[in-house]
């Protein structure tokens, strides 16, 4: 476990350097891309050498943010190719390193920020903000507070990472203050439009293919029906030929359906099935449901990875989403 540090220990840290690396989570979405995007134009505007990648694709509907044709898709990083001058890795909204790069970790100098309750506080030096909508309202709150220039590309990268996350501003994780820091980054003259076209409206024909078949898979379980779940297979994809980014948002649709507390999308992948899961405020933890299935994330979005075949997850995911509902039912009796 690293050292806690505060915005001001942080600034010193990243002066300190003169080589920075901004790291993404694998499949990644508009909170780590928009915090990156924000990190690495910041470190340009510093007169930092900055570099940014992750192990996953940008998807098409974040390529609009600064600086994404400098992005390095690749799945190790060896210390050795940077020749005695290594750089310090920024992890922007990772929650764990097995999320980010392969590498050896114990030899990077890292600065964990993430707002995750269940971040591992691994790295040199970490920053978690759990009750955060995003980890892009906390590089805004860091940078105002010290003094750094938000400028129009910051800001652009910031607000993406802040409607992603919210929901447009109808998750429960929204709050005074997010709607607070959206109304400064407007300031910049930014296009919420635009922004908002860009990272929902850029869908391919395949995707929304892709979209319909989960639509038409979709079934209801639980004593009440209160548990919506839908699958994707491996041939799904190769049948739409839609990218594996185009599931982005899928999950929260489930959770329109009426009566629907819990929503679970399954993918299966080469290898392996990801699980994401959404819950309502009130109803069970889809961040403790993730933990028994290996994963984690927050009290109403989480995931995990599953190395079985997608029967037996679908089975697995149901049974501990009920057997969830039947401990909280009894704690309350």
């Amino acid at each position: 476990m690293g050292h806690e540090i505060n915005y001001p220990e942080m600034e010193a840290i990243l002066d300190s350097h003169e080589y920075w690396y901004v790291l993404s989570h694998v499949k990644p979405d508009g909170d780590t891309l928009g915090g990156a995007s924000a990190i690495y134009t910041a470190g340009i505007n510093r007169g930092k050498r900055v570099s940014w990648g992750g192990e996953g694709s940008i998807p098409l509907s974040y390529k609009f943010l600064p600086h994404t044709e400098n992005y390095i898709k690749s799945s190790w990083i060896d210390l050795d190719s940077f020749k005695g001058k290594e750089p310090l890795f920024i992890c922007i909204d990772i929650s764990t390193l097995d999320r980010a790069v392969g590498g050896r970790h114990d030899q990077w100098k890292i600065i964990n920020i993430d707002h995750h309750a269940d971040n591992m506080r691994y790295g040199t030096y970490h920053h978690i903000e759990h009750e955060a909508s995003s980890t892009c309202e906390i590089i805004w709150s860091f940078m105002r507070s010290q003094n750094w220039n938000v400028t129009k590309e910051i800001a652009i990268g910031l607000y993406t990472g802040l409607i992603t996350d919210t929901g447009n501003f109808s998750f429960s994780n929204t709050r005074k203050y997010t709607h607070y820091i959206a109304a400064d980054l407007l300031e910049n003259d930014i296009d919420p439009n635009f922004i908002n076209l860009a990272v929902r409206g850029n869908r391919t024909i395949e995707g929304m293919h892709l979209w319909g078949i989960a639509m038409s898979k979709m079934q209801l379980a639980g004593k009440k029906k209160q548990i919506g779940f839908t699958y994707l297979t491996i041939d799904d994809f190769r049948s739409t030929g839609a990218d594996r980014s185009e599931t982005e948002f899928l999950v929260n649709h489930i959770l329109f359906i009426h009566g629907v507390e819990v929503a679970a999308l399954i993918v299966e992948e080469p290898m392996q099935v990801r699980v994401g899961l959404r819950s309502i405020k009130g109803s069970v933890s889809a961040g403790k449901i993730a933990r028994k299935l290996g994963g984690g994330g927050h009290e109403l979005a989480a995931g995990s990875v599953c190395r079985k075949s997608i029967n037996e997850v679908i089975r697995m995911v149901l049974n501990t989403i009920e057997d969830e509902y039947a401990e909280r039912d009894t704690a309350g009796e």
